[in-house]
């Protein structure tokens, strides 16, 4: 964590175990970092995004952030949605560079 607005996080490997037919997944991730912006994507000082974000009219803020990752990757594991017999690997999403804008709206 390098502040309150961005954190950043080396190397990280899930394993989601789905109840469903299309079994379990691996997501990886390498070089993730994750930073409070404004609505075009830029990075401004926290206290001035807090302050223009505010929506006094209907009690709301909106709040965005950058997901960025120099390398991702989701992947069926075990048994998946082709597979009637046995193990199954693929992707879902080949390794590649990701960037993510996202933005919350709280009341």
């Amino acid at each position: 964590l390098l502040d309150a607005a961005t954190f950043r996080v080396h190397h990280v490997e899930l394993k989601i175990d789905g109840p469903s037919r299309y079994g379990s997944l691996a997501v990886s991730m390498r070089g993730l970092e994750v930073k409070a912006v404004n609505e075009d994507g830029q990075q401004q000082d926290l206290l001035m995004m807090l302050e223009r974000s505010q929506d006094w009219e209907n009690n709301a803020i909106t709040m965005s952030r950058l997901v960025e990752c120099s390398q991702a990757s989701a992947r069926y594991v075990g048994r998946g949605p082709s597979s009637e017999q046995g193990h199954f690997s693929e992707y879902l999403l080949e390794p590649t560079p990701l960037s993510l804008l996202l933005q919350q709206i709280k009341n």
